[in-house]
């Protein structure tokens, strides 16, 4: 099912519409005023038909929040508005699908998310966070760009080995590489990721950074300051594919015991606090950022 669309007919009953016809709603769930039509209908084992709807959001069923699934408590999004004149005690919560929202306006429900959806979601909402990070520092460095890099080592055989100590391993070269003249020279502070993927008896694990770059560092000379595998590099054209690669990041499995996404450099600590302060000085009073 991709959604309903709530209406009445002449008796003053709700009814669902879909594309397969008018479907009343048993009396038992009509008689509910603590959950709108859709909601009672979604949980509806009967009803399997799609629905007539006008917008592409809907369709995608814009009433199911994201980074959920089927174990998740309450899959929906915060609904409906508490209406009254207080102030959002616990006493005040009360329900109506009739009357517009007022009072505090603190949602009656929230989304209830099941442990590995709400993992997913912080690492997406943290995802978000260092996109900000990445665009702001590379808006107020007018040389500097982004750039995608990839850096390999040769695949792990995992007779008497882990997962997660060997991408430790990794992410200790990645630091001891970070830490060479030659990188300082090129990149002022990114984002570095660890991955992993596996066949029956090999690892694959490898690193994604999104760098922002003071310079142009050539793929070759990227390969032999690195030294350990294949590496590849790339400029980001387009600022949402930041967002689009984190994004796809948030929704993958982590490696347990292993903090996969770490940041280094402009984006990291006293650094970043500084940029951040200059960006905000900047948005505010330009004339006193440019002397600054």
């Amino acid at each position: 099912m991709k959604g309903t669309a709530e209406s009445g007919d002449e008796s003053g009953s709700r009814i669902i519409r879909s594309a397969s016809g008018v479907e009343p709603l048993p009396e038992s769930l009509a008689r509910e005023a603590k959950e709108p039509a859709w909601v009672i209908s979604a949980k509806m084992e009967s009803f399997s038909g799609d629905v007539e709807l006008d917008t592409h959001r809907q369709e995608k069923v814009w009433f199911r929040a994201g980074f959920t699934c089927l174990n998740c408590e309450w899959p929906y999004r915060p609904f409906p508005m508490c209406i009254c004149e207080g102030e959002g005690l616990s006493e005040c919560r009360q329900r109506s699908s009739t009357m517009p929202a007022a009072g505090c306006g603190h949602p009656l429900k929230y989304t209830l998310r099941c442990r590995e959806c709400n993992s997913r979601m912080k690492r997406w909402c943290r995802s978000k966070k260092y996109e900000n990070r990445i665009l702001t520092v590379n808006s107020i460095l007018p040389e500097s760009f982004v750039a995608f890099v990839t850096l390999t080592i040769p695949n792990v055989k995992k007779e008497g080995k882990t997962l997660a100590t060997e991408a430790r391993l990794l992410k200790k070269k990645v630091a001891d590489f970070r830490r060479r003249s030659e990188f300082g020279k090129h990149c002022l502070g990114g984002i570095d990721v660890v991955e992993s993927t596996e066949s029956e008896s090999e690892w694959n694990i490898h690193h994604h950074g999104i760098w922002i770059m003071e310079k142009s560092w050539k793929q070759k000379k990227l390969q032999e300051t690195w030294g350990e595998g294949i590496v590849h590099i790339q400029k980001v054209r387009k600022p949402h594919a930041v967002l689009r690669y984190l994004t796809a990041y948030a929704a993958k499995d982590p490696i347990k015991g292993v903090r996969c996404l770490e940041t280094f450099g402009a984006v990291r600590g006293g650094a970043w606090s500084a940029i951040e302060e200059y960006a905000a000085q900047a948005k505010s009073s330009p004339e006193n950022a440019d002397v600054a």
